[in-house]
């Protein structure tokens, strides 16, 4: 609430002195329909999107101006990080945790509500805790709900990994691995939404690479949406950036 660019970039400057080797920057998510203590913050005390977008613009250029690399979305990390040498090595990954440099076959999250993920099934924890420790006293998973992940899902996850990450895609490379002799028929849906996106200068599209351009990168989430298939709105969501 209230935040304005100058105290924005107050805040940009004194991470950049405290000098992390990693940088998290995430857009304050105003639900309140969901947690009652957000109910008191009015709306108009928030920035808007344009406004979000300026400030994530702003810390974009002093944060890769003192050195940080741009890993993506909401990530920067010093060159000889990590998670900077596992992108510049093609090796970098991404899990709804955030960007990390480990494999993904197994992913265990403990606690109340915690999700977990291992060789293509989800599950989560119960968000209760009366019923958590219920479970967890009695010696059973308390996990409530889960799926596994169809060969479309991992398909699609795939590639949005790669993109995400790498904000290129090597068609011929990828339908190889993927035996996927038709890649433009079978995301033909994926081609029209992207369209917007091309017009705008933010994803360039050739007959056998999808590259997202560096103005791109702010909006690399909506990009990779067009290929999510439980997403059919074809509209511009630019705001989901920030």
């Amino acid at each position: 609430p209230f935040q304005q660019p100058q105290s924005f970039a107050e805040t940009v400057e004194e991470i950049i002195r405290l000098n992390p080797d990693r940088i998290s920057l995430f857009s304050y998510a105003h639900l309140p329909e969901r947690f009652a203590a957000q109910r008191k913050i009015a709306d108009s005390t928030l920035p808007d999107a344009p406004a979000k977008l300026a400030l994530m613009q702003l810390a974009v250029s002093r944060f890769v101006g003192a050195g940080y690399q741009f890993i993506g979305m909401d990530h920067f990390a010093r060159p000889d990080d990590a998670l900077a040498k596992a992108q510049q090595a093609g090796k970098l990954q991404r899990n709804f945790q955030g960007y990390t440099t480990s494999g993904q076959d197994a992913l265990v999250g403990l606690g109340v509500s915690s999700i977990s993920q291992v060789k293509g099934v989800l599950w989560q924890n119960s968000k209760e805790l009366t019923d958590y420790y219920a479970s967890v006293g009695a010696s059973a998973l308390p996990a409530r709900r889960g799926f596994g992940l169809s060969a479309d899902d991992k398909l699609r996850a795939a590639l949005i990994s790669q993109l995400i990450c790498h904000f290129e895609l090597d068609i011929t490379v990828f339908s190889r691995n993927w035996q996927l002799p038709h890649f433009w028929q079978y995301f033909s849906d994926a081609l029209e939404r992207l369209q917007p996106f091309m017009e705008d200068g933010l994803v360039e599209i050739y007959a056998e690479r999808i590259k997202v351009t560096a103005t791109g990168r702010l909006w690399v989430r909506s990009i990779c949406a067009c290929f999510d298939a439980y997403l059919n709105s074809g509209q511009r969501h630019y705001s989901k950036v920030v």
